[in-house]
This record gives structure tokens, sequence and C-alpha cells, in this order.
């Protein structure tokens, strides 16, 4: 499938991710909505979810930009550059058509490297520090650090609170999640969690992980 039959699938309107390096090197990141394409040159979006107008004043023509949509379980992503900005009638961003586009499946299970210090809290005075590791949308694995003593038998099926930030976050992500089991692993002790709350954020981070994968496939080609 070529990248024109591909961008020709997406929806109208539909809610995209946007992720902007600016001229400062600093990562903005915001909701846009899919207007359109002239199929060869050009992609329009409109702004619509940008958090902090000062972010939008470090946005300008020339900046790298990726994109990404989620259409019937399927993740499409790309990479391009930013060709200019209006204010009128919207705040439109209008975007090099892409060279490379990449497109695969979002299966439940499927894992990925990370690393992030985190907290577990059973409640205010109980909590274990450790790190993050192996996330996917189902749950993680939580590495105690060395120095923790506790009883597992006191954390199986309870309902915890997992404490971490994720890249290109300025503020902590708190998750419910319960202990499931202790995935055997002779060169490190760890717990298997299974996210029990509000999952938004880490599918956000997967789906970043997923463009910045593709970035640097495209990079290496």
């Amino acid at each position: 499938m070529t990248n024109r039959d591909a961008l020709k699938r997406v929806p109208n309107n539909i809610t995209l991710g946007v992720n902007v390096t600016t001229r400062y090197k600093q990562e903005v990141e915001f909701e846009a909505r899919w207007i359109g394409c002239d199929e060869t040159d050009f992609i329009i979006l409109r702004i619509t979810g940008l958090k902090s107008e000062s972010g939008l004043n470090l946005v300008s023509a020339g900046c790298p930009v990726r994109v990404r949509v989620n259409i019937n379980g399927k993740l499409l992503a790309f990479s391009s550059e930013i060709s200019s900005l209006l204010n009128e009638p919207k705040r439109w961003m209008i975007i090099k058509y892409p060279i490379d586009l990449m497109e695969m499946p979002l299966r439940k299970q499927t894992r990925f490297e990370s690393y992030m210090y985190a907290t577990l809290h059973l409640d205010s005075k109980y909590v274990i520090k450790g790190i993050l590791k192996d996330l996917s949308l189902k749950g993680c694995k939580f590495v105690p650090s060395g120095v923790e003593k506790f009883n597992i038998n006191l954390l199986k099926k309870k309902t915890l609170q997992l404490q971490t930030r994720f890249p290109e976050h300025q503020e902590d992500t708190i998750i419910k999640i319960q202990v499931r089991n202790t995935p055997k692993d002779r060169k490190e002790f760890a717990l298997g969690l299974m996210f029990m709350g509000d999952t938004s954020v880490v599918r956000q981070q997967i789906k970043r992980q997923l463009v910045n994968q593709s970035v640097l496939e495209a990079e290496k080609d």
C-alpha cells in the first residue's frame, strides 16, 4: 500500500496526536484534526488541543513534526516538516507530504522496553521504590530497588497506586494497579503489574514509542 492510499483512508475531522520539535529543541505535544491533503504536496491539520499558548509560540515553519492516528485498531504514523502556520479562519498547520509512513496493528500484548523511576503505594506509609520496565497497554514489570524489603503476600491481589513520570510530561502519573505475578528471571526480582485504572497516558506513551521507533528505522534506511 502506498503512502497516498494509506492517507486517503484517514477520515476527515479525526483527532490526531502531534509532536513538534521546536527550534529550541523543546518538545511540544498537542492534538489536531485532520482536514485533508492534496495527495502529493501538503497535508492540512487544524490545531485543537494545545494546552498552553506559550507552546504554540515556539512552533514555526521548518520544525520537524510527528503525527500519529489510530484507525480501526491500527496505528498510522509519519514524520514530516511544518510548511506554514495560519491563524485564520482557524489555527491551521500545513505540513509537507511525508516520504515515509508506518502502519501497524496496536496489539494488546505488545511490550516495549522502558526504564522509568516509579513508586508503589499501598498506603501513605507503605511505599516501594523501583524501576518500571516492559510497558504494555495491560500492565508492566516493576523491579524494586535492591534495598527494598517487603512481604510479597501483602501486595498480591490488592489495589495499589503506581506513580511515575512519563517522558515529555511535566507531572507525575498515578495509575491503579494490582500485583498479578512475580516473573521468573534469575537476573532480577520483579513484580508483574496489571493496570486497573485509566490508561490513556500509557496508550499515548506507547504510540509515541512506536513513532520514535519508526523514525529511527527510517533514518537507518
